[in-house]
């Protein structure tokens, strides 16, 4: 990547152009299925996110994940729908960064998936 220098300095340093090349996944993919049964909805997705690389010295592989999300949807009224969903709903995280384990982060900093595993939600639609 070249760069434009700004009063004789590259504005961008080695390490920030290696995290906007390699710390988003190359490979990004989502499969969701829907069903509907009457006033019930239930859909299941997969994202699956590809390999990263950590930016620190070392640039350790962030291995690749596939994150299941489902939600359950119940249309109470014609203007009222109740959904219950979990997302990431096996708990997956990324593999540990040995550089990052002694910082109390055992976690890459900059990952797609996150690292605060999985997650319940309730949500209420009201149309008005």
């Amino acid at each position: 990547m070249s760069q434009n220098q700004v009063s004789g300095v590259n504005p961008v340093n080695e390490s920030g152009i290696f995290n906007l090349e390699n710390n988003l996944p190359k490979n990004r993919a989502s499969l969701s299925l829907e069903r509907n049964f009457g006033k019930f909805d239930a859909s299941v997705r997969a994202n699956y996110f590809g390999t990263t690389f950590d930016e620190r010295s070392q640039r350790e592989e962030i291995e690749a994940r596939t994150l299941i999300d489902l939600d359950f949807s119940y249309q109470a009224s014609e203007t009222v729908q109740l959904i219950l969903g979990a997302l990431n709903v096996f708990d997956t995280y990324p593999n540990e960064v040995e550089t990052r384990a002694s910082q109390g982060m055992p976690f890459p900093r900059r990952t797609p998936i996150g690292y605060s595993g999985g997650q319940v939600y309730f949500k209420a639609i009201y149309k008005l």
